[in-house]
């Protein structure tokens, strides 16, 4: 009678299937973390660009009693606080030439726009001549919303209307990172208000 067949794996083979199965998962686990923290980082991104809209939407449409329009709308970031910018509210403003913003009657609007402890805002310029100045030479910056326009005012951290700027780039990365415009749309996102109004996610 001849001997009966055995079927299976022998032990090398099932060394070399757990190996590659080690090698496939661990390349799954890197390249998900990596996609989750773009995710996040890009949602964090179109959240501050939306609240930011909003302010501009509330300061436009606003209305008020006996055809009171004076109080705008706007978004205050301060270097002192690199994951935070604030909505704000400035009651019976008028701006025009030589005419700028008073910080103290700033009063916060709403609850502050606070990223994820994950990430922050990297770097803030501006733009003129179509030029950004170079990260880290802002301190602030205050960009305000009035009726009827959807224009954007800009106004440096001491309140100095600043009307030459064009616009204004915010940029978020991951905490720890540095500002790299090479890596801006991946690991990086900006979000650019021009003076025209316009607010996009790049």
């Amino acid at each position: 009678m001849p001997p009966k067949s055995v079927a299976g794996f022998g032990l090398i083979e099932l060394l070399v299937a757990v190996s590659i199965m080690v090698v496939v998962t661990t390349v799954v686990l890197a390249n998900h973390g990596s996609f989750t923290s773009t995710s996040l980082l890009r949602t964090q991104a179109y959240d501050m660009a939306l609240r930011i809209r909003e302010a501009q939407q509330s300061a436009v449409n606003a209305q008020g009693s006996s055809g009171n329009f004076s109080t705008l709308l706007g978004v205050r970031w301060r270097s002192s606080v690199s994951n935070r910018y604030d909505i704000f509210s400035i009651p019976f403003f008028e701006d025009g030439p030589g005419v700028d913003l008073v910080p103290a009657q700033v009063s916060i609007f709403g609850t502050p726009g606070v990223l994820d402890d994950r990430f922050s805002i990297l770097c803030v310029r501006r733009v003129t001549s179509g030029t950004p100045e170079a990260c880290g030479s802002t301190t602030g910056v205050f960009i305000v919303f009035k009726r009827p326009n959807f224009d954007a005012l800009f106004y440096d951290s001491n309140g100095n209307r600043t009307t030459n700027v064009e616009s204004v780039i915010f940029t978020l990365g991951r905490v720890g990172d540095t500002f790299d415009s090479a890596a801006v749309g991946t690991t990086q996102r900006s979000v650019i208000i021009t003076r025209s109004g316009q607010i996009t996610v790049q």
